[in-house]
C-alpha cells in the first residue's frame, strides 16, 4: 500500500525486476483498500503513525484493525516521543498528534504525525483491537539525523 499512483508504479517496476509477483495498491492508513479480514500479517515500517488531516490516529487504527484477520499478527515500527529531529518546533494539536513544521528533508512539513510516549501508552492506544504485546526499541543515526522508534509485535484480538 502506497499514498501515490507514482509510488505504485515505481514500486511495481523494482518488485517485478526481482521477478516478485505483488499485488501493490494506492491507498492511505485510514483507507485501506482490502476487503475485512484480508491479512493474516501486516507490516507497517515507517508508515502506520502519519494522519490525514481532520482525522486523529484512531481512524489508521480502527482501519488497521478492519484489514487484519481475528489472531493476525502486525508488526509496526512507531516514534518515541522525541523532540530533536521530526518534531523539532512541531506544533502540538493534542494527544501525541502533531504537525510536522521543520522536517530536515523537507518532505513531510504540513503532515500530523503520531508518536508514542511509553510502552503503556502503545498497550493502551491499540488494546481494543490487539493484545499480546511485544515492544522493544531502536535508535538509528543516519549521519546525523537521529531516530528513535518503538518495534511492536501485536495480535489481532
Amino acid at each position: 500500500l502506497e499514498i501515490t499512483e507514482e509510488i505504485c508504479a515505481m514500486l511495481k517496476r523494482r518488485v517485478e525486476q526481482l521477478g516478485l509477483n505483488t499485488v501493490v495498491k494506492t491507498g492511505s492508513n485510514s483507507e485501506i483498500p482490502f476487503c475485512d479480514e484480508f491479512f493474516d500479517y501486516v507490516l507497517c515500517c515507517h508508515s502506520l503513525y502519519y494522519v490525514r488531516p481532520g482525522e486523529t490516529f484512531a481512524h489508521n487504527l480502527r482501519e488497521l484493525a478492519r484489514v487484519v484477520r481475528g489472531s493476525g499478527t502486525v508488526v509496526a515500527s512507531l516514534p518515541k516521543k522525541y523532540d530533536k529531529y521530526i518534531l523539532c518546533g512541531a506544533e502540538a494539536l493534542g494527544d501525541n498528534h502533531f504537525v510536522i513544521q521543520a522536517d530536515p528533508l523537507g518532505l513531510r512539513n504540513g503532515m500530523v504525525f503520531r508518536v508514542f510516549s511509553d510502552e503503556k501508552e502503545i498497550e493502551r492506544v491499540f488494546g481494543d483491537y490487539f493484545s499480546n504485546f511485544q515492544i522493544g526499541w531502536m535508535e538509528n543515526d543516519f549521519f546525523g539525523i537521529e531516530e528513535k522508534l518503538w518495534i511492536v509485535k501485536m495480535i489481532r484480538s
